[in-house]
């Protein structure tokens, strides 16, 4: 396993992290149920933003003095330069979350009072994939390195096949998961 595979983390910090994290998403869902069916306004998805962001700031500065005190300078600045890179491709990963949400909101003409609902669903499911598949993936890649020259070509392929033939025309009202969902 190389260093940057290596996990310094304690059991102390580990329940610190996920502490950190849990108590974090419960202020944020108790946050979302206190406001009701009200919208939220660009003003104040922005500040909550903001909190977020300091947040997860405060936490990459104390990562980086509990690594500097432990394991020194350099290992500490470059394993916080990770979890920063991390934490912005998450930012990323989320921005294009909201395309995704609106385009099935859209889509699947989801009535305003439900999409709250939803949304929250589809957070949750989306944390608990990315809890299951993260450390999958990193498994895998540390294993298998050629894994990324096959999801490589899969990207490669897609990209090829849509700018030949255009996106995919589904035919909702015959998906046989769409059904059993619309059923349940």
């Amino acid at each position: 396993m190389s260093e940057s595979m290596t996990s310094v983390a304690t059991p102390s910090l580990w329940i610190s992290f996920v502490a950190l994290v849990l108590t974090a998403l419960s202020i944020d869902l108790r946050m979302l149920h206190r406001r009701g069916a009200r919208r939220v306004g660009v003003r104040e998805a922005l500040h909550w933003t903001l909190v977020w962001i300091t947040v997860a700031l405060v936490f990459a500065a104390l990562l980086w003095i509990w690594l500097q005190r432990h394991h020194g300078m350099d290992f500490a600045t470059a394993r916080t330069q990770e979890f920063l890179t991390g934490y912005l491709l998450e930012k990323a990963l989320a921005v294009d979350n909201i395309f995704v949400f609106l385009t099935l909101f859209t889509l699947f003409k989801v009535p305003e009072a439900l999409q709250k609902k939803a949304l929250v669903i589809g957070i949750i499911g989306a944390i608990v994939l990315r809890s299951v598949m993260i450390p999958i993936g990193a498994w895998l890649l540390a294993r298998f390195e050629w894994i990324l020259y096959g999801f490589g070509a899969l990207l490669i392929f897609v990209g090829l096949r849509t700018l030949r033939h255009g996106p995919a025309e589904h035919d909702f009202h015959t998906n046989p998961v769409l059904g059993w969902l619309h059923w349940r």
